[in-house]
């Protein structure tokens, strides 16, 4: 049997083919998922979120009486930790050293909260499963499973946060559980019922003035997002921009 060969300008014009039909050769990363759960008897608050500079957009969802509030962050190419702070009040800043003859400036070096505050600040770890020898999956190097490993941290006294730190306005108290999934993601499961966590309805109600006062401080250091969905009959497209 004749072998047939292919020249290698050829082999070069199918490559830029390729490329310039836009298939992707690679997979993309996949983006970390956070779901904040609320158990059935809680009264459901949308939370600020906020991560690397822009205001996160958040989807609720129903389901069996179970409301989930649902966001998306996105990963870096070798990206694998993640940091997360749950609190109900505003994140500012710490300013750079000033220069040698500049007296004053407003330029912020980081992040970060008074740490007599109430939060919760968790570092979050997506370890890669390795593929099983023998596997009959041939997907499993390319979509592979993860299991999420997360530790309950405290901030340093500065409270400075580490770049990568998802923000999520709600009271840390409202927290009865954190746990990771086979993917890049992880759930939080709270419970805001009054009869688990405040003593009267006043309460409850300054309790949700405080974090609408909290998410406007933190907001002003986080640019808006705008959602666009673009169709082109084949696929659907989901397009996130700063405004």
């Amino acid at each position: 049997m004749n072998k047939i060969k292919i020249p290698s300008y050829k082999s070069l014009s199918l490559i830029f083919i390729i490329l310039s039909m836009g298939i992707t050769l690679f997979p993309a990363q996949a983006p970390l998922m956070v779901t904040l759960r609320y158990t059935k008897e809680s009264t459901i608050i949308k939370p600020n979120v906020n991560y690397s500079g822009i205001r996160v957009i958040t989807n609720s969802h129903e389901t069996g009486g179970i409301t989930k509030i649902t966001f998306e962050i996105p990963r870096a190419i070798d990206q694998n930790r993640f940091y997360c702070l749950v609190t109900s009040v505003n994140v500012g800043g710490m300013l750079k050293a000033s220069p040698e003859g500049i007296i004053h400036q407003n330029t912020l070096e980081c992040l970060a909260i008074n740490t007599d505050a109430p939060y919760k600040f968790y570092i979050i770890d997506l370890i890669k499963d390795s593929c099983l020898s023998g596997s009959s999956d041939p997907l499993c190097p390319i979509n592979p499973t993860y299991h999420v490993e997360i530790k309950e941290e405290i901030l340093p006294p500065t409270g400075k946060l580490p770049d990568r730190t998802i923000i999520i306005g709600c009271d840390p108290e409202w927290i009865i559980n954190i746990n990771g999934g086979t993917q890049p993601e992880f759930t939080i499961v709270l419970d805001n019922s009054m009869t688990e966590q405040h003593q009267s309805e006043e309460k409850f109600e300054e309790a949700l003035i405080k974090l609408q006062l909290a998410a406007l401080d933190s907001n002003a250091l986080h640019a808006s997002t705008r959602r666009t969905i673009k169709t082109d009959g084949r696929c659907t497209r989901i397009i996130e921009s700063i405004i």
